[in-house]
C-alpha cells in the first residue's frame, strides 16, 4: 500500500499541472471536475481521487459506478441498513462529498466489509478495492471498467495477460482480421506521467 501512495501523489500533482494547462481540450465532464477541484482548493483534496474522478469524467462514466457518497458519521451498521449498494464491489465515500471525503468503507455483495479504521485514506481503499477484485475474481463493473483498467494498467502497474473487462476487439479495415482496439488518448496520456 505504500507503494501505490508512492505513486498516486506524485503522478496525480503533474496530472494536474498538465491539465490545467489544456483544460479547453477537456470535454465538459472532465472541466467541470477540474473546476470542482480548483474550488475545493488543490493542494487540499487527494490527487489520487481528483485523478480517478477526472479519469471518470473522461470517459462519461458515472461516480456512482465505483464510489457510493455518505454521510462521514455513518457506520458499517448505518450503511447496511440503510444503503442499496450493488453487488460489485464498491467505496464508501464519508464526507460532503467524494473530492473531500475523510474517511472510506468497502462494500462488496451490498455489505460494507471493510470499515474506515482499515481504511485511513484514498490509497489503502484504492488497494483493498483492487485486493477485491483479484480475491473474489470479480469482473470490473461495466459502468466503471474503463477507469479501472486504466488504474490496474498504467497506476498500479498490474498487467496480467487479458483484462479484468469484457473484450473489446473489432475488425481491421485493413487486413481483416480480428484486433483490439486502440488505447485512448487519456490511456497514453497517463503513460507519459
Amino acid at each position: 500500500m505504500q507503494d501505490l501512495s508512492a505513486v498516486s501523489e506524485p503522478k496525480g500533482r503533474r496530472f494536474f499541472i498538465s491539465s490545467r494547462v489544456s483544460l479547453v481540450r477537456w470535454n465538459k465532464e472532465v472541466r467541470k471536475v477540474l473546476q470542482d477541484i480548483e474550488k475545493a482548493g488543490c493542494d487540499k483534496v487527494n490527487h489520487g481521487v481528483a485523478c480517478t474522478l477526472t479519469t471518470m469524467a473522461f470517459f462519461k462514466e458515472d461516480v456512482d459506478a465505483l464510489f457510493l457518497p455518505a454521510d462521514v458519521t455513518a457506520t458499517a451498521a448505518d450503511i447496511n441498513g440503510s444503503l442499496s449498494a450493488p453487488s460489485t464491489p464498491r467505496l464508501i465515500a464519508l464526507g460532503d462529498s467524494v473530492l473531500e471525503a475523510n474517511g472510506w468503507m468497502l462494500t462488496v455483495d451490498g455489505k460494507v466489509i471493510i470499515g474506515p479504521q482499515e481504511l485511513p485514506d484514498f490509497d489503502s481503499a484504492l488497494a483493498a478495492l483492487f485486493s477485491c477484485f483479484y480475491s473474489f475474481n470479480i469482473q470490473y463493473q461495466t459502468e466503471a471498467e474503463n477507469t479501472l483498467e486504466l488504474i490496474q494498467r498504467f497506476i498500479v502497474r498490474i498487467n496480467p495477460e487479458g483484462s479484468k473487462c469484457k473484450s473489446r476487439t473489432q475488425i481491421s479495415r485493413r487486413t481483416g482480421k480480428t484486433v483490439q482496439r486502440r488505447m485512448p488518448t487519456s490511456t497514453l496520456l497517463w503513460l507519459h506521467l
